[in-house]
């Protein structure tokens, strides 16, 4: 049975850190995961399948009205089985007040506004690399 943990649920750092470096460079996922261990307005939650690790998503909580999607990752295996919006919809029922903001590419775009979420073109804020600001409203 599929299941969301939190960071602390599960001890293998190899883990995260694995999953983080699909959302962010390689050089940086332990960087981030070092984070999420260390500030209390971040949480870092995964999705199981029976004993393995196969998604992540990291949040930020701004207040109980804003939460920030850090990182949100699926191993390549593991994708096109809907967990990535299955993390989604869990953190719009834990965090029930909240409306939640992501930052991405063109390339996930598609998955945000799939998932009900408002897309506002950031503009090129990285050389040749155009960014998107993404909002889901509380409703």
């Amino acid at each position: 049975m599929p299941e969301m943990i939190t960071l602390n649920a599960l001890k293998a750092p190899t883990d995260w850190i694995k999953l983080l470096s699909l959302a962010t460079s390689p050089e940086h996922a332990r960087n981030a995961y070092a984070s999420y261990r260390k500030h209390k307005d971040k949480t870092l939650y995964g999705y199981k399948i029976q004993s393995r690790l196969v998604g992540c998503v990291g949040i930020e909580r701004h207040s109980v009205t804003q939460i920030t999607i850090l990182h949100l990752a699926v191993e390549p295996n593991s994708r096109h089985q809907h967990i990535a919006s299955t993390m989604i919809d869990f953190l719009s029922r834990t965090w029930t007040k909240a409306s939640l903001t992501a930052e991405t590419d063109r390339e996930a775009v598609g998955f945000y506004y799939k998932n009900g979420f408002s897309i506002r073109s950031l503009g090129e804020l990285y050389p040749g690399t155009e960014r998107f600001s993404c909002v889901r409203f509380k409703k």
